[in-house]
C-alpha cells in the first residue's frame, strides 16, 4: 500500500475550501495525475455520488471510477475509487484555524493487485516527482480567473506551498 498525508493551511475560508476540495470535479486542478474527473449523477453533492476520474501515471493513462462514501459539509470528504489494478481512498478532513484561514488534511491510499503490486516501491517516489511539477505550474499558472481568488488552487494539491507539512 501507498499513503500519501499532507497537510495544507490556506488564508481562504473554511466554506469556500471545503466546497471547492468536496467536489471532486475539481481534482484536475489539484492532483498530479489526475487529467480528467467527471460526475456521473445529478443533483447537490451528497453521500453515494459517483465519478469518473482519468489518471496518467508513468505515461499511461487508466480509469477509476469514484463513490463519495462520506460527505459531511465543511467537515470531511472521503471517495473511494476502484481501476483495474487499484483501489483509491481519498479523505479530506476540513478545520477553520485562528483568523478565518482553513486547514486541510489530506490522506491518500492506494492498494495494489496483480503486476501493479510490484510497483508500490517506485510509486510513493513518483507520486512525489508528480506532486512538486504540479505545484510549480500551479504557482506559475495565471490566476485572474479563478473563481475564488482568495483560494489558491494549488494549495488545494496541499503541495509545497506554504503552511505545508509532509507526514
Amino acid at each position: 500500500m501507498i499513503t500519501v498525508e499532507r497537510q495544507v493551511a490556506t488564508a481562504a475560508p473554511l466554506s469556500k475550501v471545503a466546497a471547492y476540495l468536496s467536489d471532486f470535479t475539481n481534482t484536475a486542478d489539484w492532483d498530479p495525475h489526475t487529467e480528467e474527473c467527471v460526475r456521473l449523477d445529478n443533483g447537490p453533492l451528497r453521500t453515494g455520488a459517483h465519478y469518473r476520474n482519468v489518471q496518467k501515471v508513468a505515461g499511461r493513462s487508466s480509469e477509476l471510477h469514484y463513490k463519495l462514501v462520506d460527505y459531511r459539509p465543511e467537515e470531511q470528504v472521503k471517495v473511494i475509487g476502484q481501476g483495474k489494478n487499484v483501489k483509491a481512498t481519498d479523505t479530506m478532513i476540513f478545520d477553520a484555524e485562528e483568523g478565518g484561514g482553513t486547514l486541510v488534511t489530506y490522506r491518500a491510499e492506494f492498494v495494489f493487485s496483480g503486476a501493479s503490486r510490484l510497483a508500490e516501491p517506485l510509486g510513493e517516489n513518483r507520486s512525489e516527482q508528480g506532486r512538486r511539477r504540479r505545484c510549480r505550474g500551479h504557482a506559475a499558472r495565471d490566476r485572474t480567473v479563478d473563481p475564488y481568488p482568495d483560494f489558491d488552487a494549488g494549495d488545494a494539491g496541499l503541495g509545497s506551498y506554504k503552511g505545508t507539512s509532509d507526514h
